[in-house]
């Protein structure tokens, strides 16, 4: 059975938002109800502060299915400008990836609707803390 999920590339998106709003258009969500979440995070400091953000499937999300039924590829992916995020089978994504700096999930993070252990990521320099031994986000 295939395992699928999402590769996001952090050091090319830019945060607007596009994939966010894209999965909330094609699955006709309410205010307040969102399958993809986008949060921005500032690290480091003066001289140096860094800016990234993480774009993750929140609880709901159901991977576009419907639209995967028609050949098509999940709305999120479809819509982001930078193409930060490509959709597949995790060990695919893996081997077309191979030799970049990846975590295998975003945990930990704060919020438990953000956890999601079907992707990849690829880390921006400054999402690594020199002052920690571990990634933070």
């Amino acid at each position: 059975m295939t395992n699928y999920g999402f590769y996001f590339d952090a050091e090319s998106c830019i945060g607007c938002h596009t994939c966010q709003v894209a999965c909330k258009d094609v699955h006709d969500l309410p205010v307040g109800t969102n399958y993809r979440i986008v949060r921005s995070f500032c690290t480091g400091a003066w001289p140096a502060p860094g800016l990234y953000h993480l774009s993750l499937s929140a609880r709901g999300c159901d991977l576009c299915s419907d639209l995967r039924e028609c050949g098509e590829a999940p709305a999120c992916v479809t819509a982001c400008p930078m193409r930060c995020l490509e959709f597949g089978d995790l060990d695919a994504l893996r081997r077309a990836h191979e030799g970049e700096r990846l975590v295998d999930h975003a945990a930990p993070v704060a919020n438990a609707d953000m956890a999601n252990p079907n992707i990849l990521m690829r880390l921006k320099d400054c999402m690594l803390d020199p002052d920690y031994d571990e990634i933070i986000i």
